[in-house]
């Protein structure tokens, strides 16, 4: 009972909703949609600046009974706590970073922000602790949640659930045990688990935390940047939406360009509208424009471009939407392409404003939230694998990645620092003509699904996505062009900054 008493304090306790979000401002939290950064090798200096680090805070949590102090857990439990904390965030940093290999920065700036946190966070590794927990719990009751019944000696290996192999599930199942979330069957295949009534019900409360704190939309972005590193963004983009550059231009027209403008350019990626279709053109010389992305990888193809082009008015910027890195009244002219759906629209557009000059303008163009890949044809059939899902988590099938329907022209219409606001729906084509790229795009880059396949355990979303891929590959076969292509609509909004 004691233990049950402290696992739901956790989730009820207003505090840990904000230690969530401070933990993925660095970020500490870890889950199975990283599978594959984890896998990324590490040289041999890294390694061991970790491992002196790691036997070091070890000692220091066993001391403290920092892990927890109301129900202590094993001396492994805490060494591959700290280990899996502070690997996964060096692996983190190498995977932004587009390197193969984790450097020796990289596990020296995973230590520092970690120590960092601590210094901030009453408890230290208490904290800690509590933050990837929470994440853990998730996977590991949802695992049990989707088949019903597992072998105690599968789920306390991980196999299928956990397989990067953490060697602590016996003293998860230990609290779960105690707090009554889980119960033992003996059965004639052997030691059986399966959720409790309490035990489902801890569940939907750990999710919906987590979701409240914006872990779900964390997950998407770090999926969403890891794959699309992967693929050569330009071409498929283009392949994707045929007529995007020449709707772009449109919008871009609309604008007053004037030489020797400051001009911001949010979510820039690899530079379609910076240098592609001549936004740096159009500053000239003797302009600048910020090209802001939290994508390293793409921001390097970036810059390939513009030494390419010559273009020296070009600074790109590591950075998010949410926190643009750019003091006040800086540019003339923000503008923010296909990108402001992939971050929280309203903190995005009060930054644009805050870093616009008063006269300046704030411009968005963004896929309209009304689109649904099952309008092609051919995705009606292939998505409904997906669709079944969905409906059998109970859950919409598609997520909005940040805008709902009338939400961009209201943010606009009703923002006190703009006036003069143009609202407009351009005609834009989807086609998944290339349906494998499509798949990539939408279903494991964009991330739209992510809400569904989050729910499966690690090797049965592997296995489903596979067999969903596959299946695109035998309904391509049978498909004519035109059920590869639906119209749709982008929509813009271009306002005035005022003062």
């Amino acid at each position: 009972m004691r233990t049950w008493l402290l696992l739901d304090q956790l989730t009820q306790d207003p505090k840990t909703r904000e230690l969530l979000q401070r933990a993925m401002a660095i970020p500490l939290l870890f889950d199975s949609w990283m599978i594959q950064a984890l896998r990324r090798p590490m040289t041999a200096r890294a390694r061991q600046e970790l491992d002196d680090w790691i036997q070091e805070q070890v000692v220091t949590a066993l001391s403290e009974h920092a892990v927890y102090p109301q129900f202590p857990m094993s001396d492994m439990f805490v060494r591959t706590l700290v280990d899996t904390v502070v690997t996964t965030l060096a692996r983190y940093r190498a995977d932004r970073d587009a390197r193969s290999r984790v450097q020796l920065q990289h596990a020296r700036h995973a230590i520092q922000a970690i120590t960092a946190f601590m210094q901030e966070e009453p408890g230290g590794w208490t904290a800690v602790a509590r933050a990837t927990n929470l994440v853990w719990v998730e996977e590991d009751l949802s695992a049990l949640q989707y088949y019903r019944r597992m072998t105690r000696e599968d789920f306390v290996s991980g196999r299928y659930h956990r397989p990067w192999g953490l060697p602590m599930l016996s003293e998860q199942m230990r609290v779960y045990r105690s707090a009554g979330l889980v119960r033992e069957l003996f059965t004639g295949q052997g030691d059986m688990l399966e959720l409790t009534s309490r035990g489902d019900d801890f569940l939907q409360q750990v999710s919906g935390l987590l979701s409240q704190a914006g872990v779900g939309n964390w997950r998407v972005q770090q999926q969403r940047w890891t794959v699309f590193r992967q693929l050569d963004y330009d071409r498929v983009f283009r392949r994707l939406f045929p007529d995007i550059d020449a709707v772009t231009k449109t919008f871009l027209d609309e604008l007053p360009w004037v030489p020797g403008a400051r001009v911001l350019d949010l979510g820039s990626g690899t530079g379609r509208v910076t240098v592609d279709l001549g936004v740096s053109e159009r500053v000239t010389d003797s302009g600048l424009v910020y090209a802001v992305d939290p994508s390293e990888a793409m921001l390097q193809v970036l810059r390939q471009k513009c030494r390419q082009a010559g273009l020296h008015q070009v600074r790109p910027l590591g950075g998010r939407g949410e926190s643009i890195p750019l003091p006040d009244r800086e540019v003339d002219v923000a503008l923010a392409v296909m990108s402001i759906h992939f971050m929280d629209p309203a903190q995005a557009l009060n930054e644009m404003v805050r870093v616009t000059k008063p006269g300046g303008y704030v411009a968005v163009l963004s896929p309209h939230p009304e689109f649904d890949i099952r309008e092609i044809p051919m995705m009606a059939l292939w998505m409904r694998p997906l669709g079944d899902l969905a409906e059998r988590f109970g859950l919409p099938f598609g997520e909005r990645n940040g805008l709902r329907q009338g939400q961009l022209a209201h943010l606009f219409q009703s923002h006190p620092g703009l006036e003069q606001v143009q609202y407009r729906r351009l005609p834009l084509v989807a086609s998944v003509e290339d349906h494998q790229e499509a798949f990539l795009f939408y279903v494991k880059g964009a991330a739209f699904f992510q809400h569904i396949l989050a729910r499966l355990p690690v090797v049965e979303r592997q296995q489903f996505l596979k067999r969903l891929e596959d299946l695109g590959d035998e309904i391509a076969q049978h498909t004519s062009r035109e059920e590869k292509r639906q119209w749709y609509a982008a929509e813009s909004c271009i306002a005035r900054v005022s003062g």
